[in-house]
């Protein structure tokens, strides 16, 4: 049986890749279902999905990876991306309560200035039927401008 190579193989790049994104789609899943958190995860995640494929490509399918360019890395980055998406919008998901309190408590330390989600749809319905273009969502930091500082030169 031939090994393959880039002359009798030459998508494995391609199912390398692909096989990265299932990686990281699996693994983001995991730690975004079961509320994980740490710097270890993802270094972690960052090692399933380098060497993972490469160790089946080798080990396996018994391929002549040196045949390839670039095939150790190709779509990491990718991937890696991919698992963070996935692990914030499933860890967001299951803590939205936890997301209310701190929009809450932050509300409350700047004494209810901040914009709520609802305030701020508001504000765009309100622009919508008028006929504006533009919504000024933000509040102003100051009460009273601050006049510029002027330097005194001399001559």
């Amino acid at each position: 049986m031939k090994t393959p190579n880039v002359d009798t193989f030459p998508e494995l790049p391609d199912a390398v890749i692909w096989f990265r994104f299932v990686l990281a789609i699996v693994y983001g899943l995991h730690l975004g279902l079961s509320a994980t958190r740490g710097a270890a995860n993802l270094i972690f995640g960052l090692n399933v999905i380098t060497f993972i494929p490469i160790l089946y490509c080798q080990l396996i399918l018994a391929a002549d990876t040196d045949s390839y360019r670039h095939l150790t890395f190709a779509g990491v980055s990718n991937s890696l991306a991919l698992l963070l998406l996935i692990w914030m919008y499933f860890y967001s998901v299951s803590h939205a309560n936890e997301e209310a309190q701190l929009s809450a408590a932050l509300s409350a330390m700047t004494g209810g200035t901040m914009a709520t989600g609802e305030e701020t749809n508001s504000a765009f319905e309100t622009a919508a039927t008028s006929g504006a273009t533009t919504v000024d969502t933000t509040t102003p930091l100051m009460e009273e401008p601050v006049a510029p500082v002027e330097e005194e030169t001399e001559f």
